[in-house]
């Protein structure tokens, strides 16, 4: 009956819509060949933003009136060329709606042979792929500043997948290595690392993999002169959000000149070391020499050599270890409190609070200062008695250090009366050499002193160590 087909008809109009939009199409279109008539449907009529009775005309007029200008003419040469030759039309365009916005749209269609008597037809739909085209635009674009980025700087860039293999490599790999980047494979770079490094450089770049710690190494890579020279390679993982690594960047970066002065810098040190520690030894030699021929002079003598033997400490303690805390204000205290360990005589000693570096200007000053602080409580204060303590509390903020110098006295102390070069030496150091100042305060019970000196004096900028408290040395 005739409902039932009316029925049969919304059912298959609603079954087509939803295999639509499963489909991601926006609409349909029909185009009689031979004469110039359009029909499209009034989802793509709305898009287009065009009256119901203008979507009937031919697509010329239609499109005229959407599609963006620069697009028209090849979409319509396009149709022209599947209309003559019968073959499927496919085109990507811009439109744009009637509120100004625009849209990315593919129309498909294909040649439709009519029954008997009737004429062909070009068929077909149309999707919107507007957020495909803006993710490829944005895609495109982030890859064009990354290029430019990568071939801006003078470093090798190259990057890897989560497992390690690398896929990419700027220019400045083909300009040192002499290797183009189409023919290099994920395991080219390991042909160029020096045989003696290679051990080293495969653990690192292995246990990188496996925990996603930075990769930071320096060693040689070849050159395409032929010759090795050192490389300073450093990586990071990207992660997804599930912090899993998909992808490893990084950069080499030629430290050559710089490693070869670095190793000439360290021969001339020990040069200079090694000429410092006989100088110390000649005058050391030659001080025994005058006490030995002239015995009257040796109450002047023992506090200068003692005094060299403290310069003499400081020196090695700055330049003879690679240990990295050799410099610092506690290594120094403990160096020199060295002597007095195991003394059963001897009071008892604590050091406490921020560990710092001291620049290597200021350290053989800081040396002298402390060498007399202790020479004094040795002769007259804590440390020359048995039940005295010494205990030195180190403090610094953003402009200054201050060093507190706390002793208990067990009894009687003759610290007051000392007033002679070791007191005057102390004195011109630290406000005349290091710009400080310092403060006495005798008490019958002990001695307090506070010496402040400012921070761009003494503190290597390379080393501070905020919340690092030492252990006590404790005499007992």
């Amino acid at each position: 009956s005739r409902n039932e087909l009316i029925d049969m008809l919304h059912g298959s109009r609603r079954r087509l819509d939803m295999a639509l939009d499963a489909g991601g199409i926006i609409g349909t279109w029909a185009l009689d060949i031979s004469a110039p008539r359009a029909n499209i449907d009034n989802t793509l009529v709305d898009l287009l933003g065009l009256q119901r009775e203008k979507a009937q005309r031919g697509l010329d007029d239609i499109f005229s009136a959407s599609v963006h200008s620069a697009d028209r003419a090849r979409v319509l040469d396009a149709l022209d060329d599947a209309i003559i030759s019968g073959s499927d039309y496919q085109c990507r365009f811009r439109i744009v709606t009637r509120q100004g916005a625009i849209h990315w749209l593919i129309a498909s269609g294909r040649s439709v042979g009519g029954r008997e008597g009737s004429e062909k037809r070009l068929v077909g739909v149309v999707i919107d792929v507007t957020e495909h085209a803006e993710t490829e635009a944005a895609l495109h674009q982030s890859n064009l500043r990354f290029h430019i980025v990568t071939e801006s700087i003078p470093q090798i860039v190259w990057s890897t997948d989560e497992c390690g293999r690398h896929d990419y490599f700027n220019n400045r790999w083909t300009e040192f290595t002499g290797i183009k980047v189409e023919a290099t494979g994920p395991d080219t770079w390991k042909t160029l690392v020096h045989p003696d490094d290679w051990p080293i450089v495969d653990l690192a770049w292995r246990e990188s993999l496996a925990s996603g710690n930075t990769y930071d190494i320096d060693f040689r890579f070849r050159h395409h002169d032929g010759a090795y020279r050192w490389l300073k390679f450093l990586a990071k993982p990207i992660r997804d959000t599930d912090g899993n690594i998909t992808r490893w960047y990084g950069t080499g970066m030629d430290i050559d000149d710089a490693k070869h002065l670095e190793l000439e810098r360290e021969l001339v040190a020990h040069e200079l070391d090694h000429r410092i520690k006989n100088f110390f030894t000649l005058v050391n030699a030659l001080v025994s020499l005058s006490v030995w021929e002239q015995p009257a002079l040796r109450p002047l003598t023992e506090p200068l050599s003692a005094r060299l033997s403290a310069l003499h400490q400081a020196h090695c303690l700055i330049s003879g270890t690679p240990d990295s805390r050799a410099g610092t204000l506690q290594a120094l205290l403990r160096q020199l409190l060295r002597p007095y360990e195991g003394e059963p005589e001897i009071g008892k000693t604590s050091i406490s609070g921020m560990d710092m570096a001291i620049d290597a200007g200021a350290f053989k000053s800081m040396a002298l200062v402390m060498h007399e602080l202790i020479t004094n409580s040795a002769k007259y204060g804590a440390l020359s008695q048995k039940e005295g303590s010494l205990h030195v509390a180190l403090h610094a903020d953003a402009d200054r250090l201050t060093i507190t110098w706390e002793e208990l006295f067990s009894g009687k102390s003759d610290v007051e009366k000392t007033s002679g070069f070791g007191s005057k030496l102390i004195k011109n150091i630290v406000e005349m050499q290091l710009r400080g100042s310092i403060m006495h305060n005798f008490r019958q019970d002990g001695l307090n002193i506070i010496i402040n000196l400012p921070r761009s004096e003494i503190f290597a900028k390379e080393y501070i160590h905020p919340e690092y408290s030492a252990p006590e040395i404790d005499d007992k």
